[in-house]
């Protein structure tokens, strides 16, 4: 059987979480729990919230040695 270890204790944040409103504006959150917390306090409202969204954090290019 294989077996993985976690091999970071970093805070894994590859994603950004954007929140869509029924009024076409969007907030973009760095974390999950934040966004979740969001939408959870403010899925009551009617026609607030529309949907979530998540999204691949854009890869720094290294410039390398100059």
């Amino acid at each position: 059987m294989e077996t993985f270890s976690q091999t970071s204790h970093e805070p894994y944040n590859r994603h950004i979480y954007r929140l869509h409103l029924c009024d076409k504006k969007t907030i973009d959150f760095d974390d999950y729990e934040t966004a979740q917390a969001y939408w959870f306090n403010l899925n009551q409202v009617p026609d607030y919230l529309n949907y979530f969204e998540v999204l691949d954090k854009p890869k720094i290019k290294s410039k390398g040695f100059g």
